[in-house]
């Protein structure tokens, strides 16, 4: 996993110039990149500033993602 967090269009440089499988990426800028995250499909957006929260958020999504239990809900 690869915590992208850079201002501007840096970290869209940087996710699309590592040449590794987008969803091994958690992505965090101070701009609305959200379709471009979702057309590369990035598993996590979120808006700086980063915190703990958000964090949790994003590693909790991409574990649901490789676990392949993404959108269930608990019984």
């Amino acid at each position: 996993m690869i915590i992208i967090a850079q201002d501007g269009v840096e970290g869209l440089n940087t996710l699309t110039n590592i040449h590794l499988p987008p969803r091994k990426f958690i992505w965090f800028s101070d701009l609305d990149f959200g379709l471009q995250a979702y057309r590369l499909c990035v598993p996590w957006f979120g808006s700086k500033p980063v915190t703990y929260e958000k964090m949790v958020q994003a590693l909790t999504r991409c574990i649901e993602i490789a676990a392949g239990t993404e959108g269930e809900m608990e019984r």
